[in-house]
This record gives structure tokens, C-alpha cells and sequence, in this order.
């Protein structure tokens, strides 16, 4: 059951710092200021509240790559997943290492990183997957589709 907090619309800081901490910013943010217009006017403050990441991750070849994808997007923690093939060089054991990877670029919403994180190290084939979240910005309509796609 989710716990909708009254917010005085007059108190700008209180609506940040409320919604900043609801598990459902935006519904918060709806039943507060209800009219679509009056929504359309705060919707740079979701936005600015929203806090959408980037997680760079790899994969060891392009079979593993979307069975990790198939897996977070079934569960709906990640909106889309782009695929690079790469080469790399990295040190192991202290030696110089190299081979072919696969990289994975997810979009998600920040409050889904620690879920994504913990759903990769549970399926990944390294020893130690690489993981990276990267705070982003977008813009208005990719920000309003992640939202509609994923918890």
C-alpha cells in the first residue's frame, strides 16, 4: 500500500524535500497538485526529483548479454539496454589481460540501482562483473516513457 503525504503547494522547499523521500514521487506529486495542467507546471521538479542513472556493465559474449537484459527488463527494473561489442585490456592476477566483451548501457530510474546491481551479481558469469552507475539528466518525454515502463 503506498502512503500518499499532503503537501502544502505554498511551501515549495516542503514538496521537495516530501517527495524527494515518497517511494512514488510522481503519484505524490498528482495527488497533491491534481489538475494535468497544474502537473505539466511542476513537472521540471519531478524531474529535478526523479534522479534517472546509466549503468555501464559488460558482458562475456552477446548470448550472456541478453540473457542479463531479458532478465532485468522481465522484471522491470531497466527500460531499455544498449549493446556494444568492445575489446578490451585489463589487469587479473598481475597480468596483462585482453579479450572481447560485450557492453551494456541500462536506463533506469536511481531508485532501481541497488535492485539491478543485486540482480546482475546473481546471474553474471565473472568472478567480479563490472558495475557503474552514472548519474544522468534527460530529457522531458524519455524521462515521462521510463517512468511508464518500469517500478
Amino acid at each position: 500500500m503506498v502512503s500518499i503525504v499532503r503537501l502544502s503547494p505554498s511551501k515549495p522547499w516542503r514538496i521537495l524535500r516530501q517527495v524527494t523521500q515518497s517511494d512514488h514521487p510522481s503519484t505524490c506529486l498528482r495527488q497533491n497538485f491534481g489538475k494535468a495542467s497544474k502537473l505539466r507546471m511542476t513537472f521540471n521538479l519531478l524531474n529535478i526529483i526523479m534522479n534517472y542513472i546509466l549503468i555501464y556493465t559488460t558482458a562475456s559474449n552477446m548470448k550472456e548479454a541478453k540473457k542479463l537484459s531479458g532478465h532485468l527488463l522481465n522484471k522491470k527494473l531497466v527500460a531499455c539496454v544498449n549493446f556494444f561489442r568492445a575489446e578490451n585490456s585489463y589487469l587479473w592476477r598481475g597480468k596483462i589481460e585482453g579479450g572481447k566483451e560485450i557492453v551494456m548501457i541500462l536506463k533506469t530510474k536511481e531508485s532501481n540501482w541497488k535492485k539491478v546491481r543485486s540482480e546482475i551479481e546473481k546471474i553474471h558469469s565473472y568472478d567480479i562483473p563490472c558495475i557503474i552507475k552514472i548519474k544522468s539528466e534527460m530529457n522531458g518525454s524519455f524521462s515521462k516513457w521510463i517512468e511508464s515502463e518500469i517500478e
